[in-house]
């Protein structure tokens, strides 16, 4: 009996401590929303090469001017290392200079931001309009965006508006994506979720998937020790209270 009651506490232990985890993991599951769980990354480098999870790599990026880079990655922007804080993006399209600052293209966005990469505005492309490529109009005459059979000309003078763009017989200087320098690219990399947000962090901790199959397995077993202790005790407690005499 002395022995089994030693294994008794011990197992019970080891299957509350992992349970433990469980149930605080559980907890802040409930509250994704409140705690915006699913919009935030895990930045720890070790947390990521536990999960082995593939380096973040940027979906586009565009040489500016002054030697300084312009990159999306998932749907962030970034100016050189630095995340603006703006929308999210779809598809960087490209970026055309305004004086002073950029007008950076999504495919259903404008957002202007200064020198700083600080937001400044965010411009509604037209209805319907998907833009597909930017570019400067010589002579500081505008900028242009182009969908697949659309021009339109945005100018700041017109406070922020959209017209069509007038026949030209220069051709816009057209914004070029091109592959973002690896230095760079390895001083960013770092900063970005790379696909492993907090959610999932704490739903893998939850079902014990951040071991593998055998953190699933020893949930399960927790669970089963947990129940098989329950009903072991309970029964050896009303065995020691015996009938009432």
């Amino acid at each position: 009996m002395a022995f089994w009651m030693r294994w008794h506490r011990r197992l019970g232990l080891a299957a509350a401590l992992w349970l433990v985890l469980a149930a605080v993991t559980g907890v802040l599951l409930n509250h994704t929303g409140e705690l915006k769980l699913a919009q935030r990354g895990v930045q720890a480098g070790w947390i990521k090469r536990w999960w082995q999870l593939p380096e973040a790599q940027p979906a586009a990026a565009q040489a500016l001017a002054g030697g300084r880079w312009l990159s999306q990655w998932e749907k962030r922007l970034f100016i050189d290392t630095q995340a603006l804080d703006v929308p999210e993006v779809e598809r960087l399209v490209g970026a055309a200079p305004l004086a002073p600052g950029w007008l950076i293209v999504d495919r259903q966005q404008a957002l202007v931001v200064d020198d700083e990469g600080r937001l400044v505005e965010r411009v509604a492309l037209p209805a319907g309009f998907a833009a597909s490529r930017v570019g400067a109009l010589p002579d500081a005459r505008g900028i242009v965006i182009e969908s697949e059979d659309k021009r339109r000309r945005y100018t700041d003078a017109q406070a922020g508006t959209w017209s069509d763009a007038p026949p030209s017989s220069a051709e816009p200087r057209w914004a070029a994506l091109q592959p973002l320098p690896d230095e760079l690219r390895q001083r960013i990399a770092p900063s970005v979720p790379g696909g492993l947000t907090l959610e999932r962090l704490l739903l893998d901790l939850h079902s014990g998937r951040w071991l593998g199959r055998v953190g699933v397995w020893l949930t399960d077993l927790a669970a089963i020790v947990l129940v098989v202790l329950a009903a072991s005790g309970s029964w050896s407690a009303l065995r020691r209270k015996g009938p009432r005499g």
